[in-house]
């Protein structure tokens, strides 16, 4: 085989992200098998031959004949999600039929995916988290689309928003509606999602990246008076960052804020709740400023405790879901 078409060949893999069916190729079975036998392709099976190195999610979408899809279509764009990652989801279109046997490992979702003509084989950024949102429980879910909208710029959030709004809408317009009330792009974690929808459930105002001045960005602003930080090991292990806590803690005082910090296997949202409930209970919020906090910054405080307890920052989406959508909402005790 000539060097032009061995390359043409693999240029084709390598356009569909490694992973090919032989059907796509335009490339006669004998080339395809000469490829493979001198190692430079591999045998998938199922009529797919891979670059060594593929990603396995692209691997299994090729043998499916379908499109990575839902969280795992979202870790390859960088999206915090939970769950398994050995798992992987994908969309296979609607009218296959169901008798062959999915690998291990793998979930289908039947859906109308279109076919694959030039890419890889990955569904849009809007459809993954939209698949996600009707897949994970509807905490997780909403979790997952706050982390989606953070990959983009803040000026696109709006529109790629709309796009999962839309794809989740044609299954399920309630859950839609429930989504369009409780996704904030400002939380900066899985965790700090499902905290909130809880503490928003119990009747507190929950306002997500609240900016304080002289502080910073706080996860939480509860009652606009409790902070409350979420901190996982791998963001908060650093000296500088070790300090830099602590300052902000201090500095939290000064204004007028009790502040308290849950490790992240500390911080389930019943827990947190527990814990809340308890301090507002007996602390008598907000505090009084330091003597030496100037009046301008006293305004800019005032000003971020009135916004944090405004009714935007308790209401609660997930009240408009019926049925089975409602059994993965974490209910306050």
């Amino acid at each position: 085989m000539d060097t032009t078409t061995r390359d043409h060949i693999l240029g084709q893999v390598r356009q569909l992200g490694g992973a090919a069916r032989r059907s796509e190729l335009e490339a006669s079975p004998a080339r395809i098998r000469s490829l493979v036998d001198s190692g430079t392709l591999i045998s998938a099976g199922r009529g797919c031959v891979i670059l060594p190195g593929a990603a396995r999610e692209l691997e299994l979408a090729a043998r499916h004949d379908g499109l990575v899809s839902c969280v795992s279509r979202l870790r390859l764009a960088g999206v915090m999600t939970p769950g398994d990652p050995a798992v992987v989801h994908l969309s296979v279109p609607s009218h296959r039929g169901s008798s062959r046997k999915p690998d291990d490992g793998v979930v289908r979702h039947r859906e109308d995916v279109g076919r694959v003509v030039s890419g890889r084989r990955l569904v849009t950024l809007a459809a993954a988290a939209a698949r996600a949102a009707q897949c994970l429980p509807y905490d997780q879910g909403v979790a997952v689309v706050d982390q989606t909208l953070r990959t983009v710029p803040p000026d696109r959030r709006r529109r790629l928003l709309d796009d999962v709004l839309a794809h989740v809408g044609r299954a399920s317009p309630l859950l839609a509606e429930a989504l369009r009330t409780d996704v904030d792009p400002r939380a900066r974690a899985l965790r700090e999602t499902e905290v909130r929808l809880v503490l928003r459930r119990a009747g507190l105002a929950a306002m997500p990246g609240a900016v304080i001045p002289g502080v910073g960005e706080v996860d939480l602003l509860v009652e606009g008076a409790m902070i409350t930080e979420i901190d996982g090991y791998q963001f908060h292990r650093e000296r500088p960052v070790f300090r830099r806590d602590r300052t902000r803690d201090r500095r939290s005082l000064d204004l007028g804020f009790a502040s308290q910090r849950f490790a992240w296997e500390d911080s389930t949202p019943l827990a947190v709740l527990a814990e809340l409930r308890r301090r507002l209970a007996t602390l008598d919020l907000p505090f009084s400023f330091a003597l030496d906090v100037d009046e301008e910054v006293r305004r800019r405080v005032e000003q971020v405790r009135a916004t944090a307890v405004e009714p935007r920052y308790r209401v609660v989406g997930s009240l408009l879901l019926r049925g089975r959508a409602r059994d993965g909402v974490v209910q306050p005790s």
